[in-house]
């Protein structure tokens, strides 16, 4: 049981630990430059997701979950998956920046990094179990 579990704490688990710090920081990251050139904070939140969950597909595909899935077919339907998965995590991250920015009154880059922590569980959930769930060939 504990060989399992420092298996599984070193290998899955700890690259998406890492590959979801450097998404997190390509998120807040892209946000921070966004709202510098005075995007509102709505945009900024839809721009800097978008390169997030960009590089959170490569990387969670390649490395985290090293999905063995060819043919343009499949990575699509990945990517499709990803990507829908990922646009729940964005409906929670606008809703709860809307609240906390709009409604009481949280600075806006404080209530980004706020988001993060759950969203960060929530995909890797989703990845895990959803999207690149590893299937019997």
């Amino acid at each position: 049981m504990i060989a399992k579990l420092r298996a599984y704490l070193t290998g899955e688990a700890l690259r998406y630990l890492i590959f979801g710090i450097l998404t997190t920081a390509v998120s807040i990251g892209s946000y921070h430059v966004f709202r510098r050139f005075n995007l509102p904070y709505q945009p900024a939140t839809v721009l800097s997701w978008i390169l997030a969950v960009t590089f959170a597909f490569i990387t969670n595909k390649l490395f985290v979950f090293q999905s063995r899935k060819k043919g343009a077919l499949a990575v699509l339907r990945e990517a499709f998956s990803f990507f829908s998965c990922r646009l729940m995590s964005l409906a929670f991250e606008i809703v709860f920046m809307f609240v906390t920015v709009d409604r009481l009154y949280i600075d806006d880059f404080l209530a980004k990094c706020m988001t993060q922590a759950f969203i960060f569980l929530l995909n890797y959930l989703f990845s895990k179990f959803l999207i690149f769930r590893k299937t019997k060939e």
